[in-house]
């Protein structure tokens, strides 16, 4: 058989190791659309360019899945920098709920502020 299309495999690594962004997307189940967005941001999974496709290495996803549950990991327990130590006993902070937006004033809040306010006499 002299017209034998020669096997590629053995000199270049396997296609399904690489995947396009929409392949990657399926994979992590996300939108693709978070995936361009983390690739902006610089926090997604490692991809790279060859021509005008974005690629990922099968790996590289595993890799960033693993990342990311480890430090899921991590952030469900209170880091040491976390704590206050008040008191002798160590307690964890807690943030502080953000102020209201400036404006009208409702009459109920004003007259009982007027009260908590007024001169005892």
């Amino acid at each position: 058989m002299p017209n034998q299309i020669p096997d590629r495999d053995h000199t270049a690594e396997p296609a399904s190791e690489l995947l396009t962004i929409a392949e990657a997307a399926q994979l992590l189940r996300a939108p693709v659309a978070t995936l361009r967005y983390w690739r902006h941001l610089g926090t997604g999974p490692h991809s790279f360019r060859l021509g005008r496709r974005v690629l990922y290495r099968r790996d590289d996803l595993h890799a960033w899945i693993d990342a990311r549950r480890d430090q899921g990991t991590a952030e469900r327990s209170p880091a040491p920098e976390a704590q206050a130590n008040v008191g002798g006993e160590p307690r964890t902070l807690v943030p502080r709920p953000r102020p209201r937006k400036a404006g009208r004033v409702s009459a109920g809040t004003e007259a009982s502020y007027r009260r908590a306010t007024r001169p005892e006499g």
